[in-house]
Parts: structure tokens; C-alpha cells; sequence
């Protein structure tokens, strides 16, 4: 009879979660303070044990409850669907990692229900994390076959009020204020906002005319807001652009940079 060992097991998870949590973040580009992060991996710690003893069916199930758990728990409701999808896929990649490992027999390594159990000792739990984590972060695109591309953390905070979150690099932003020539970060909406009032949200959220939102924002922020004219492949318009009061990329405050509140997908996106 196998013994399993609660305590190894819990360990054997914890670390894990931690770093797909991380990954997770990166990925989509959705801040995770650390606090929640470290609360996410110490759920899916503690989640780790029952899931182990289930049977296969259920644990399956139960899985995908789990995680959606966890990336609520690390990064809220908002945009809970693309969280959670990437936390699963990295996981399916991160267990491949370990499974790989349990083929050369390192120390009982194995996945059951998508729960990690190894028999090892702390620092080599440690270092297979680490190897499982950077296979991982190579499979969704940090590798050398996508070595061109670099998320940078973006960070604005105007009126007391701050966000942050990630811009991947991209050649073809080349957008820039007519006036001031800064350059432009387009950045979804639903991110912006939360540097706005409450009252001013819906303004601001509006997928209406452009022009609408700048009328109705302008009384409250004189001097920050401002119409600028864009081109893309699918056509071209106005985008509502925002001069934060601070706005630093890797910590590092820059002042050439604007926001761009845009109807895009999950990604914000910065010129090179």
C-alpha cells in the first residue's frame, strides 16, 4: 500500500500554485497583488489534499471548480474567463512537466486528479518547480521562439486612484499624442476605468461615440483627457487618451507615455 504523506503533499502543491499564479499573471497581463497570490497558492494547497483521494471522474470536475476558485481568490471576477483559462492550460503543461520527471523515476514524482505528489526532499521540490515553471513559461510563448516579445508592467495612478497591469511589446504601435508626440499606450477599458470615479465608469465603459465619453469626463478632468485619431486594419476612428498624474513602466516612472482607453481584447499594448 503506497502511503502518501499530508503534510509532503501540501507542500508539493503550494509551490506550484504560486508559480502558475505568477504565470498567470504575466500571461494575461492581470495585476495580482502579491498578498492574494500567496492566498491563492495556500487554497490550492489545502484543495490539493481532498482532490488527490477522489476518484478520477469527479476530481476532474471538481478541478475546474478549483481553479476558477483560485484565480477569483489571486485576480477577482474580472476577466475570470481568461484567468482561468490560462491557470488550467499552464497547469495541464506544469503536470506534463512532472510527469515527465516521473518517467525517469525522480523520487516517485507523480500527477494524480491534477494533484502533484513527490517524495522528495524541500530544495529539490523547490528546484523541480522551478524547471516545471520555466518549461511552462517557454510553452506559452518566453522562449527563444518568441524572443522578440516583453510584457512590461505598467502602473498610473490618477487622483489618488492607481492600476496595473501588463503591455506586451508590440512593433506595430505606433501611435503617438499629434501635439505632444508622446507616445501611447492602448490599454483596455475595463482596466482604465478603475483609475476613474465611480460615478464616471459608465462614461468611460461606453462603447458608443468617443467623443460622448470626452464631453461627459472633460468637466472633471480638465487638462487630462484629449481626442486623438487612430488607424488600424479593421478601420480607423478616435481614442480617448489620458494623461495619468504618474505612469511608470517596471517601476520606473516615464512621462513620454499616455493612455489609450480602447474597445481591445485582453491585452494592453505598448510601442517599441
Amino acid at each position: 500500500m503506497k502511503i502518501v504523506y499530508v503534510d509532503l503533499l501540501f507542500l508539493s502543491n503550494l509551490i506550484p500554485d504560486y508559480l502558475l499564479l505568477r504565470l498567470t499573471a504575466a500571461l494575461s497581463g492581470i495585476y495580482s497583488k502579491p498578498y492574494r497570490t500567496v492566498l491563492g497558492a495556500l487554497l490550492g494547497g489545502c484543495l490539493s489534499v481532498p482532490l488527490y483521494f477522489m476518484r478520477a471522474g469527479p476530481a476532474f470536475l471538481l478541478k475546474l471548480a478549483f481553479c476558477a476558485l483560485l484565480c477569483a481568490v489571486a485576480f477577482g471576477f474580472k476577466r475570470l474567463a481568461v484567468s482561468c483559462t490560462l491557470f488550467f492550460a499552464s497547469s495541464f503543461i506544469f503536470c506534463g512537466a512532472v510527469w515527465a520527471l516521473s518517467l525517469l523515476n525522480v523520487c516517485g514524482a507523480h500527477v494524480k486528479n491534477g494533484a502533484v505528489y513527490a517524495n522528495i526532499s524541500f530544495p529539490f521540490l523547490c528546484v523541480s518547480c522551478v524547471f516545471a515553471y520555466c518549461v511552462t513559461r517557454a510553452a506559452f510563448g518566453q522562449g527563444s521562439g518568441f524572443s522578440g516579445e516583453k510584457r512590461v508592467e505598467v502602473t498610473a495612478f490618477l487622483n489618488g486612484r492607481s492600476v496595473r497591469f501588463y503591455a506586451l511589446s508590440d512593433t506595430g504601435n505606433a501611435l503617438r499624442h499629434p501635439f505632444s508626440n508622446k507616445r501611447v499606450i492602448v490599454a483596455p477599458k475595463d482596466i482604465c476605468a478603475e483609475l476613474f470615479a465611480p460615478d464616471l465608469r459608465d462614461a468611460v465603459l461606453s462603447r458608443g461615440d468617443p467623443s460622448e465619453a470626452f464631453e461627459a469626463l472633460s468637466p472633471r478632468l480638465r487638462g487630462r483627457l484629449s481626442l486623438i485619431p487612430f488607424s488600424t486594419a479593421g478601420g480607423d476612428g478616435l481614442m480617448l487618451v489620458l494623461k495619468p498624474d504618474v505612469l511608470s513602466l517596471d517601476g520606473k516612472k516615464r512621462d513620454e507615455y499616455l493612455l489609450g482607453l480602447a474597445n481591445c481584447g485582453t491585452d494592453a499594448l505598448i510601442g517599441v
